[in-house]
């Protein structure tokens, strides 16, 4: 077993977006490619790049643009379900989405609402709650 090492983005951009969970850095604001896509949750975001994910197998995936070839992508810390990433597109209008990341708005946080959660935490800890949170984790997450 060897060490996880997640990258940082506060300290070259405020405005990131993390895992909702623990709130491990997955995106920069700067690298949103659209708001106005959709997931089963809700809202998604297409990005050109993001980090600290890992991924799933490929499969392919009937969406309603068609047939994907894709594969989930998990939060790095916390293995939490974030999204998917494009790994093919079959029909040529929508190759535009070849090698970018759909993140779930549902599970992602921004710099201001990860700040909220921290916190909410450490002032859950401070009054000796009788249980430590690892930062910002809400029901439904590990």
């Amino acid at each position: 077993m060897g060490f996880l090492f997640l990258e940082d983005l506060d300290h070259e951009e405020e405005d990131t977006y993390g895992c909702k969970c623990c709130l491990a850095h997955l995106a920069r604001r700067s690298d949103v490619y659209s708001r106005l896509f959709h997931s089963c949750s809700g809202k998604a975001y297409l990005f050109k790049g993001v980090c600290n994910v890992l991924e799933g197998p490929s499969v392919d995936r009937r969406m309603t643009t068609g047939v994907h070839t894709v594969c989930d992508v998990y939060c790095a810390r916390c293995m939490e379900l974030v999204g998917w990433r494009y790994l093919k597109a079959h029909e040529e209008s929508q190759q535009y989405k070849e090698g970018k990341v759909i993140l779930e708005r549902a599970k992602i946080a921004d710099a201001a609402e990860r700040r909220a959660a921290s916190l909410a935490s450490a002032g859950a800890s401070s009054l000796g709650s009788g249980h430590s949170d690892s930062g910002g984790s809400e029901a439904g997450c590990p």
